[in-house]
């Protein structure tokens, strides 16, 4: 996204705070003014008290002159601080709640990105947008935008005073106005390009290191601690050596320009002595007037050079971020979808394919498959048949790449993603635990669900065979992802969440993992009761789950091979007799 760009969706994203912004610039205007009042005190500072300028004025006279001064100069710098107070909290106030908004928009993209485009990213990446690149804009709009604001006018205004006291002088100190230009601009746009390369090595950074704390138990089950600590630093350095070249130009700018400033400056004091020494046109007063306004414009420029590379940093950032919000997103009520009132959970299947984007090869070819209200299909077949992805097409976590999935009679895609999703529940292999307590876990199905509701949910899925033995009861924090908990305990408040969503179509990702024969006979019952009067998905690793389903959908290679009951398949001695007979037979 070019710069320009960047700038004007800035500032229509700004438009809401024009008030706050409006106000924050008159005051900058106001605090920018107070350091020339030095400059126009030096004047009669030097030619009327010092006497500097051979006047006539008595002793009484120019202690009152000189009281008069200080006075002034106090007066002007108090206001012009206060006014500098208000303009970067003013500044801060509206950048900050900009920056806020925009962080809630990113997080709110991201949870309705399609599973496609979700998949797309590391999340790695899509942390650094959070912490990084808003961070980037933080420190602008912070620090950086309330001071050049206030710089810009202090440079303006020392300017005009300069003019105003000498133009010669002034138009020959222009001279040196190109060559400063020309070296900010060049190094804004050596940030430019060093922040995005820093801001990429970060990114791959934290994906490195969100990736390795989520995969920590498989380190240690493969002793691969030093090849991990390898991976990390191998980035981490990559990281530190773009920061650094990124912190060189930051550094170096503002020094070339003061060098510059420096060249321009002992040029205007040769020119200044020549002017009162040779032609006589100005007096001591008059030069040091001069003098201290060619300061006050240099220290904005100087300091300017930094707070430029900060807003250029800051347009890095906000490109990031701005390329996240353009992403095409989930409507869960997309205009001209229909309602699914009151559903029956009739699912079908019709001719159903499916692609990954950029894959040579479809991952289901042509399924057609019936399941009717309260039925229970057990979807078996060896590993990559397609099994996950024909169930993720009912909630419509992908879209058929041909043919169409229809619930009670209607295609899905014309559906209220809503109102279809509203009539699904997903029991996970992995169940997926928040970070807080068993009874707010369980409520996640239904968040207006009360206490009662709660507990009734959780004694159907023998969650209180447990939950009761704890001292915090459903109080209990679970951890991360769960982690205080076993696997057994972890499945059963996840089928108790589903039992409080009440669906009318369930997706159960039957687990692997091997369990003790308590929790699996737990977990047994609290199916059976979860199962009951529902349309059920089953992919099925358990022999009671496959017999106890009312059909078996055999898949392979993308294809449904056969289908029917336990006992039909066998006698049929096809692909699930021969798989019932290799993974089965012995149980």
């Amino acid at each position: 996204m070019e710069t320009k760009e960047i700038i004007r969706r800035l500032g229509v994203e700004a438009r809401h705070y024009a008030g706050r912004l409006g106000s924050a610039l008159l005051l900058a205007v106001l605090a920018g003014l107070g350091p020339l009042s030095y400059a126009k005190a030096l004047n009669p500072l030097f030619n009327d008290v010092l006497g500097a300028g051979h006047g006539v004025l008595s002793i009484a006279q120019r202690l009152s002159e000189l009281w008069v001064i200080v006075a002034l100069l106090l007066a002007a710098n108090t206001v012009a601080a206060a006014a500098q107070y208000g303009a970067s909290y003013l500044t801060a106030w509206s950048g900050q709640r900009l920056i806020a908004e925009m962080r809630a928009r990113l997080f709110a993209r991201i949870v309705y990105f399609p599973l496609a485009e979700f998949d797309r990213w590391r999340q790695g990446e899509l942390f650094a947008r959070f912490e990084q690149d808003l961070q980037l804009m933080t420190d602008a709009v912070s620090i950086s935008l309330p001071q050049l604001t206030q710089n810009t006018v202090t440079f303006i205004g020392a300017v005009i005073g300069m003019f105003v006291t000498d133009w010669r002088m002034a138009l020959f100190l222009f001279i040196f106005v190109p060559i400063v230009y020309l070296a900010v601009a060049r190094f804004s746009s050596l940030i430019t390009t060093g922040t995005h390369r820093a801001q990429e090595s970060i990114a791959d950074l934290s994906s490195n290191l969100i990736e390795a704390l989520g995969s920590v138990r498989t380190i240690k089950a493969f002793g691969r601690e030093q090849h991990e600590i390898a991976r990390f630093s191998d980035k981490n350095e990559a990281f530190f050596g773009a920061y650094m070249k990124l912190t060189q130009l930051l550094l170096t700018q503002p020094g070339v320009v003061s060098v510059l400033m420096l060249i321009a400056f002992l040029a205007i004091v040769v020119v200044s002595a020549l002017e009162v020494v040779v032609f006589q046109r100005l007096n001591v007063g008059q030069v040091f007037q001069f003098w201290t306004l060619v300061v006050l414009a240099s220290n904005p420029l100087n300091r300017g050079a930094n707070f430029v590379g900060d807003l250029a940093k800051a347009t890095v950032g906000a490109g990031r971020i701005f390329t996240i919000l353009d992403l095409p997103v989930e409507d869960p009520a997309a205009p001209g979808t229909r309602r699914l009132v009151a559903p029956r959970g009739e699912v079908r299947f019709e001719d159903v394919s499916f692609s990954f984007p950029g894959a040579v090869d479809p991952v289901l070819r042509a399924v057609t498959l019936d399941a009717s209200p309260g039925e229970t299909v057990a979807l078996v077949g060896p590993s990559g048949a397609g099994k996950t992805t024909l169930v993720n097409l009912i909630p419509r976590f992908h879209e058929p790449s041909a043919g169409r999935v229809l619930v009670d009679g209607l295609d899905a895609r014309s559906l209220s993603l809503a109102d279809l999703r509203s009539a699904i529940a997903l029991v996970q292999q992995e169940p997926q635990l928040f970070g807080d307590t068993i009874e707010e876990n369980i409520r996640y199905g239904r968040l207006d669900a009360s206490p009662e509701e709660i507990r009734r949910a959780a004694e159907l899925a023998n969650v209180t065979e447990f939950v009761d033995e704890l001292p915090e009861g459903f109080a209990t924090y679970v951890g991360e992802r769960g982690v205080r908990l076993s696997g057994g305990q972890r499945q059963r408040i996840a089928i108790a969440r589903a039992i409080l969503r009440d669906p009318r179509i369930l997706i159960l990702d039957e687990a692997t993992s091997a369990l003790d024969s308590h929790s699996e006979r737990l977990i047994a019952q609290a199916l059976d009761r979860l199962l009951a009067g529902r349309t059920t998905f089953i992919i099925a690793h358990r022999l009671s789950t496959i017999r106890r389903a009312s059909r078996i959908v055999y898949l392979e290679a993308g294809r449904l091979v056969e289908q029917g009951s336990h006992d039909d398949l066998l006698a049929r001695e096809g692909a699930y007799a021969r798989l019932y007979a290799a993974q089965f037979s012995g149980a």
